[in-house]
């Protein structure tokens, strides 16, 4: 029994966490040029809670090529 609680604890926090990544955020990221607004919220939840599938560089590169297509020139260039 506090297994089952633990667990569900344990999911309940997660829910409350944010939005979690999905699979969708790997294709959205991999294709800035699509949508870049989707593609930043993609590859910004890709980069908060990283997988072992993510690959940081890439991740980082794509959001910038998507600030870059939307105008966002500065932040395109800054790592945070």
């Amino acid at each position: 029994m506090l297994v089952l609680c633990s667990f569900i604890l344990g999911f309940l926090l997660l829910l409350l966490a944010g939005k979690a990544v999905s699979a969708s955020d790997f294709e959205l990221c991999d294709h800035p040029l699509a949508d870049s607004d989707a593609a930043i919220a993609a590859c910004t939840r890709l980069l908060e809670r990283p997988s072992s599938r993510t690959k940081i560089i890439d991740v980082y590169n794509n959001r910038g090529v998507a600030k870059v297509r939307t105008g966002n020139l500065n932040e395109a260039i800054a790592i945070a």
